[in-house]
């Protein structure tokens, strides 16, 4: 008996051995950002044995035979073949034309974009990484619908997208950092993305029309969501420096990677400028980002990141015709500025609790304090008296908590999910705004400012928003899924002032029901179309509501009606066009006007309506040369809108051209290997520069072309770069509006060339 049970383990053991000899492990990686690759297909080839990678880019098989070959695939990136040797790392690249990715954004979810009923676009790594952009707007802007306006010193407002630029003093676009809002509902946010750390961008989503259904409020023309870096799975480093004509300079930084369970990566970059081509421009950067994603098992893992931003600029302001049209970049402003300290803290925890099934949380906590000392607050106190103007010193801080709980559940029915999930943010806003005396010589030049004791605003307020969502999809009969989300806000303002009439304070609630539908049929062969209906929901901002001491508690949130049809195109990885149509109809739309007193007030718009197309078409006629097209047409008109007695119904909108268009050709010899060089074209058509008028003419600005070009090299380690943006030297202004009864214009920058240098390090790994 004893002899059996001997060589009954004898030949358990050495089976086992075997099988652990033929055992194929090894782990994928995306070539560019040395990032772990899940979900990849792993198949020996000439069988039918395969596997897909884990979270970690981790792969395991168990062959028959010795294996002589992997097939390796993964949506999005070059099948390729590879000799099989023990634990080998394969890096894998992105296709040139991107047919079919896998999204995030759509749904909360991963999910390939051929399954996403909505108008989306991706800007890959490798695209942001060949830009070498040195402002967002410059990635942004690649972007069909997309016109975001460089204020100057990464300072930006978004146009495009759906909405006119007039709008821009409005959150009707959402910006996330990997699915988190960067700021709470209800917090102004169109400079928000100064605090972004432009060097952990690994890719940018962006959906066009509303997603306040997912996302809740603030996704009305578009949400932008930035996927950053996370640590590589080998030693990766990397350094560059880089400066231009223009008196701007940065440094940039990254080094990560994965210890068994933990992985790291930080991230960052110093940016500055002096003695720009504009008096009083000088400003200064420093971005930080720190991960650590632990994976406790290959079921369960823990990612963490700390974000930390500290901005100080010099506020310019824009120009009027005659210093515009002459060129002459003096400014009137000595001591305007705006500082800005951020810090972002978020944990998420993912559990898989099986193949079909996965649980998140994640909870954040965001800081973040604005303090200006703004140009466009300036006002004259006695036109007898040209010495003084008025102004405010304003400081806007507020702390947030929040979280995000989700469930993932693929039901074993006509290949159904649904996702469910709750959220909740905690905002405490303090505002305070302070008169100053401004001092102005003969010239017209504001040469310093006195404190007051008067204080113009000083309030807190409570904000609270907790949501809960669903999505839910199903594919009833082949290639067609169809798909509905609904989504319950409540949102909560306590406002206390410190200044006023106590009768003001109070509390405001307000709830919104929130749904969408749609549905996608794929055609296979890279060809689908899809279609939706969407409800975008827009409360009013703090800002808006409590600017003056008098609540402005008429105010109504504005609510978004979205009707949109689209779809894509391929042929084979030569072509590719993607187009959507739209309707958007706006009711309550909140918009700014000037009152008698030269001041900016919000007030209701009754019904707006914007219709119009998105399109993108990238053509490849050799694998050398990608050629891409990226445009929107659209119409911006009052439906019902009656301003002091006047009605305007029927007439276009103010800043709102009906045609954006950016268009780039990129070159990689294969005569030169390591080398690109790249043209772009930037074009954005007149557009009325004031609201409608009751008699006259309205002014109009003639919108302009620009063209960019890029090139760069790669030689081992090394890369260096050379940037020339406005080539032409164009004069350009990247918005205009009347301001005060005259035009006022931000100037775009003149011709810039900016070079640089960068050393990359990428070990071996384990």
């Amino acid at each position: 008996m004893r002899a059996k049970i001997i060589i009954g383990l004898a030949i358990f053991l050495i089976a086992k051995l075997g099988f652990a000899q033929n055992e194929a492990t090894g782990k994928i990686l995306d070539s560019q950002t040395k990032e772990a690759l899940p979900g990849v297909s792993v198949v020996i080839t000439g069988t039918n044995n395969g596997t897909i990678t884990n979270s970690n880019g981790f792969f395991k098989l168990l062959p028959a035979k010795e294996i002589d070959s992997l097939i390796i695939s993964h949506v999005g990136y070059k099948t390729m073949t590879v000799k099989y040797h023990k634990n080998m790392i394969i890096p894998i690249s992105s296709s040139v034309i991107q047919l079919n990715q896998v999204i995030i954004s759509a749904n909360r979810d991963e999910q390939v974009r051929t399954d996403a009923p909505v108008a989306i676009s991706i800007l890959s790594h490798r695209e942001i990484e060949d830009t070498k952009a040195i402002r967002i707007d410059e990635l942004l802007n690649k972007i069909n619908g997309v016109y975001m306006i460089d204020l100057g010193n990464e300072q930006h407002a978004m146009g495009g997208m759906r909405q006119p630029f007039n709008n821009y003093s409005n959150p009707v676009f959402l910006y996330l950092e990997d699915g988190v809002p960067i700021r709470p509902t209800g917090i102004f946010n169109h400079n928000a993305l100064i605090e972004i750390n432009m060097a952990d961008i690994k890719s940018i989503e962006v959906i066009g029309g509303p997603s306040s259904a997912i996302y809740g409020s603030e996704a009305v023309g578009g949400a932008v969501n930035f996927i950053t870096k996370q640590p590589p799975l080998i030693p990766t480093s990397k350094f560059s420096i880089q400066r231009n004509n223009l008196g701007y300079k940065r440094v940039d930084f990254r080094a990560g990677n994965t210890f068994n369970k933990l992985g790291v990566n930080i991230s960052g970059y110093y940016a500055g400028r002096r003695n720009g081509y504009r008096e009083h421009s000088d400003f200064d950067k420093l971005s930080l980002s720190l991960k650590g994603n632990y994976s406790f098992s290959n079921s369960t893992r823990l990612n963490t990141s700390i974000v930390y931003i500290n901005y100080k600029t010099d506020m310019t302001g824009g120009l009027d015709s005659a210093n515009f049209f002459g060129q002459d970049y003096s400014s009137l402003q000595t001591f305007t500025y705006r500082t800005v300290d951020a810090l972002r803290v978020k944990s998420a925890l993912k559990h898989y609790w099986g193949k079909n099934s996965k649980t998140s949380l994640t909870v954040y906590y965001r800081q973040n304090a604005v303090v200006q000392n703004p140009h466009y607050t300036q006002k004259i106190i006695d036109i007898n008296d040209p010495s003084k103007e008025k102004s405010e010193i304003d400081n806007n801080e507020f702390n947030s908590i929040g979280s995000i709980a989700q469930h993932t559940q693929e039901l074993n029915f006509l290949n159904a999910k649904l996702i469910v999930g709750v959220s909740l943010d905690y905002t405490l806003n303090d505002r305070y705004k302070q008169y100053i005396e401004v001092d102005v010589n003969a010239d017209g030049v504001k040469t310093g400012y006195t404190k007051t004791d008067s204080l113009l605003r000083d309030y807190d307020v409570t904000l609270i928003n907790s949501a809960a969502y669903a999505h839910f999809e199903i594919s009833p009969v082949k290639r067609l899924k169809i798909s509905a989300t609904a989504r319950y806000d409540a949102f909560s303002y306590n406002y206390q002032q410190a200044v006023g009439d106590p009768k003001f304070d109070g509390k405001t609630v307000l709830t919104k029901f929130i749904p969408k539908v749609g549905l996608v049929y794929d055609f296979k062969k890279n060809r689908g179309i899809y279609a939706n209906y969407s409800v975008g929901f827009l409360p009013p901002t703090t800002d808006q509501l409590y600017r003056k001491k008098e609540a402005n508690n008429k105010l109504e949130p504005a609510v978004y009606d979205n009707t949109e049809i689209g779809g894509w195109y391929s042929i084979a990885d030569k072509f590719r066009v993607q187009l959507a149509a739209f309707q958007l109809d706006g009711t309550n739309e909140i918009i700014t006007v000037q009152n008698d007193y030269d001041e900016n007030e919000n007030q209701n718009a009754g019904k707006t309506r914007h219709r119009g197309v998105e399109y993108t078409v990238e053509y490849t006629p050799v694998n050398e040369l990608i050629i891409r097209v990226s445009g929107t047409n659209v119409e911006h008109k009052y439906i019902d809108y009656i301003e002091k007695g006047k009605d305007y119904s029927g007439e276009i909108m103010d800043m709102a051209p009906n045609w954006i268009a950016n268009a780039e050709i990129t070159y990689r010899p294969e005569f030169l290997k390591g080398s690109r060089f790249g043209i772009e074209w930037q074009h954005l058509n007149e557009y009325y520069a004031e609201p409608p008028q009751e008699t006259g003419d309205r002014e109009r600005y003639e919108g302009f072309d620009i063209f960019n070009i890029r090139m760069g090299y790669k030689i081992k380690r090394f890369e260096t770069w050379l940037n020339i943006l406005n080539s032409t030297d164009r004069l350009y202004a990247t918005t205009a509006r009347i301001r005060r009864g005259k035009m006022d214009y931000r100037p775009g920058n003149p011709r810039t060339f900016t070079i640089g240098l960068a050393y990359n390090f990428t070990g071996k790994g384990k």
